[in-house]
């Protein structure tokens, strides 16, 4: 979110402020931008202006900076959710030599309102059109048009000419204007999908003047919404489908295609040798990049000695190289329903940095000593080398637990390479499971965690094999609910594991360089506001919610005992079928 620069000259001067503005994109009318205000404690309360109607947006577009002027507070839209917040400061606002502060603290239930006076930069969404092409007269001295309906509703309608220059643009332009919405037969006509970029949003006109820049294909198509969708978001310009040749070269030179390379010998002895060890990986079923396994072996103390093993990426990645410098442009993977546009090349993500079955591979690897409840006794992180000998899906291992708990016979398809090892990798999830189990508990119980599981997620079904040139898995036929269940949790819960142990090493191998994310604590006016919800829902411990709403705004949330009651808070929620 950016932050608005605020000025005021004298009390009859109306406020300002310059800041990126923000459209709503569920309503193409309104639109926001943030001020930063300091309270009478000197700390910073950011409050968003309303920008409402197309009248007060002027010709500014989303992204643009702007500068605004505040509108007299008559002006200004009801907003009871502000309201806890703004009384409980209001006796204080004087104390505050911020005009914005003072304003909202004399208004509580108010949302403040503003108008722009001025675009001061074009920002980046007018370069970012993706719209369908439609005839269209747009009147108000805007003629011979076609008009763009963005499929961001973020971004207004336009008007467009036929191109001038480019005999394939001007030809969809002259077909999409010659567009019937129906055939003789009754069946809709799509319109065509086309990329375009603002040119100019001349005064007293309605609408902004774009030109267009190429033609995707038409709505409704695979490819063409596909390619619509990456464009909309700039990501056809981040990860395009081919990798510069500078990186092509690179990697020819080092690894070839990746089929014959082995590891140095040299590398061998930086390493440690994990190759005898049952290592596995548990993944998707439709997962190319295997990027994380497991390995674990009960001792005959009754301790277990477990591995999480990290595809050794940097091996390969030499700083400064073409490589290097490509993936920083791209910065991670996009995946898609039906592809993933990687940010290495192939021959690494899916092969050399896959940590496929019966392979060796270069790996970052953690391995803990620990007891039944999860306690860590021992612990090495480095360099590692491993061979798996499963790439497992989560419904092999989440058939084989419910098998368990039902007293049946386990299933027989466990696709391992060597099926006389097969019993073995049984028993290593089953202990797995029990491990996890307590690392589970012992997460939620002692440190307050909170688990916050989402059922919002898809999962599809596709028609036709995996192409590995364009990494496309084909048409998707069928989609459903996808269900996290305890195989997904086993493998998320030796990941934090290995991430809490490896940051507790570099931050205190490295004190003066390792990075510590921490969350801001959460803005009290909309803590007020979602506590007033939970109490009227009738669900929640009450005694749980007045200990967070006694939390002042600059406080430690990430104390264990307020990460506790939040946490009992959620918990409650859960149950009650509340979220």
């Amino acid at each position: 979110t950016a932050t608005a620069t605020a000025t005021a000259t004298e009390d009859t001067t109306p406020l300002e402020a310059v800041g990126t503005m923000r459209c709503s994109a569920s309503n193409r009318n309104e639109a926001y931008l943030t001020v930063t205000a300091k309270t009478y404690e000197n700390t910073l309360l950011q409050r968003d202006l309303v920008i409402d109607g197309a009248k007060s947006r002027g010709n500014a577009i989303d992204s643009d900076t702007v500068r605004v002027v505040l509108e007299p507070p008559e002006k200004w839209k009801p907003d009871a959710a502000a309201a806890g917040h703004g009384k409980q400061a209001a006796s204080n606002a004087s104390s505050s030599s911020d005009p914005f502060f003072t304003l909202f603290n004399q208004h509580p239930q108010k949302r403040p309102t503003a108008r722009v006076v001025e675009v001061v930069k074009h920002g980046p969404r007018r370069e970012r059109v993706v719209a369908r092409l439609e005839a269209w007269d747009a009147g108000r001295g805007v003629k011979n048009t076609a008009r763009l309906s963005p499929i961001d509703p973020r971004l207004p309608f336009m008007a467009c000419r036929e191109p001038k220059d480019n005999a394939a643009l001007k030809a969809a332009y002259r077909k999409a204007l010659q567009r019937k919405t129906v055939d003789e037969n009754g069946k809709y006509v799509p319109p065509p999908l086309v990329k375009a970029r603002v040119v100019n949003w001349k005064e007293n006109t309605a609408y902004a003047m774009a030109e267009i820049v190429g033609v995707l294909g038409e709505v409704g198509q695979r490819d063409a919404e596909t390619v619509a969708l990456l464009a909309n978001e700039g990501i056809d310009i981040t990860h395009p489908e081919n990798f510069p040749a500078a990186v092509d070269e690179q990697l020819a030179a080092a690894v070839g295609d990746g089929e014959h390379w082995r590891i140095p010998v040299e590398e061998r002895t930086k390493r440690r040798d994990f190759t005898a060890k049952r290592v596995f990986s548990i993944d998707p079923p439709t997962a190319r990049d295997l990027d994380d396994a497991l390995h674990v072996d009960e001792q005959p103390d009754g301790t277990f000695v477990c591995g999480v093993h990290i595809a050794d990426v940097s091996h390969f990645v030499t700083p400064g190289s073409p490589l290097d410098d490509e993936a920083s442009k791209r910065c991670t993977s996009v995946y898609l329903v039906q592809k993933v546009l990687p940010m290495l090349p192939r021959v690494l993500c899916e092969r050399l940095c896959s940590l496929q079955p019966n392979v060796e591979r270069l790996t970052f690897s953690i391995e803990w000593r620990m007891d039944a409840e999860g306690n860590v006794l021992e612990q090495w992180i480095g360099r590692g080398i491993i061979r798996s000998v499963a790439k497992l899906a989560y419904g092999n291992a989440q058939a084989l637990f419910d098998a368990d708990d039902a007293g049946a016979e386990p299933p027989d398809d466990m696709p391992v390479e060597d099926q006389s090892l097969v019993d073995a990798v049984r028993v290593d999830l089953r202990n797995l499971r029990r491990l996890a189990a307590a690392l589970r508990a012992k997460r939620m119980r002692a440190d307050g965690s909170i688990a916050l599981q989402s059922n919002n997620k898809l999962s599809f079904a596709f028609a036709g094999e995996y192409d590995e040139v364009s990494g496309d898995h084909c048409t998707p036929v069928g989609v459903s609910r996808y269900e996290s269940r305890e195989a997904n949790r086993l493998v998320e819960d030796f990941m934090l594991l290995a991430n809490r142990c490896v940051a507790t090493f570099i931050a205190h191998a490295y004190p003066d360089r390792a990075l510590l994310r921490r969350h801001a604590p959460p803005e009290q006016e909309k803590l007020t506001a979602a506590i007033g919800t939970l109490v009227e829902s009738g669900k929640v411990d009450l005694g749980v919610l007045a200990s967070l709403a006694s939390l002042p705004a600059s406080s430690d949330v990430h104390a264990v005992s307020d990460r506790r009651a939040l946490s009992r808070m959620l918990e409650q929620l859960r149950v009650g079928g509340g979220a």
